[in-house]
């Protein structure tokens, strides 16, 4: 008999040792604020992986709104509590055009295949936002030169040709199907991001990164 398993690790793992593990950004005072549904999937990964990159160094940074779940009563109490200036977009490629001088380019990946987790890998280590080949038109539009072409490239290929650059406290587990859930956060972190299910290569991943820091990752599941 099948059974579905769920994997709730979202700051739960390595619990005790967390807070000098997780990477933080700097505070932000304004806010470009953006609802989930003025962007297709492509543009999700897109802005949750520019996010990722502006939150280290740039205090002006974007705040993507799900349709539920309470994230507008945060952003109003950053906005009433905080000072932070908010401003409303409907266009993701405004949004990438604004930043575009804090981005050395982009990192081509495939949507469907393992190439998502490899792109948002890089991302941080190159400041390159995450570009899917439907909207790459888009983005040479505004002049980003191509820092990687990673479409077909696997996880296990980053991980083996990249994890000295990569964060070695910090790996996250997270569904390729994703599109910018957690992304920003990873991206931050310079975090290598994988997902394989209950495999060897898992193991070698987590057994890598859980044993000496911290594995995080949301809502994970399959079925065995």
């Amino acid at each position: 008999m099948k059974k579905l398993i769920f994997f709730v690790y979202s700051l739960v793992i390595a619990s005790v040792f967390a807070d000098s593990y997780i990477v933080k950004g700097q505070q932000p005072t304004k806010l470009f604020s953006i609802r989930v549904d003025n962007m297709s999937g492509a543009e999700r990964t897109m802005i949750g992986s520019l996010q990722g990159i502006i939150a280290d160094n740039h205090s002006e940074q974007i705040y993507i709104r799900p349709l539920a779940g309470g994230y507008d009563t945060w952003l109003d109490d950053l906005v009433n509590n905080y000072n932070v200036e908010r401003i409303e977009v409907v266009d993701a490629f405004y949004l990438l055009d604004y930043f575009k001088e804090t981005l050395n380019g982009y990192i081509l990946y495939q949507a469907g295949n393992h190439s998502i987790n490899s792109a948002t890998s890089l991302a941080g280590i190159e400041r390159a936002v995450i570009i899917e080949q439907s909207i790459e038109s888009e983005a040479v539009a505004l002049s980003l030169p191509l820092i990687h072409d990673l479409r077909g490239i696997d996880e296990a290929f980053i991980h083996a040709n990249y994890m000295n650059q990569l964060n070695p406290d910090v790996v996250i587990e997270q569904r390729e199907e994703f599109e910018h859930t957690f992304r920003d956060y990873a991206i931050l972190s310079r975090a290598f991001t994988f997902f394989d299910g209950n495999s060897d290569f898992r193991k070698q991943v987590l057994g890598l990164g859980l044993g000496l820091g911290l594995g995080l990752g949301l809502c994970l599941g399959f079925r065995f």
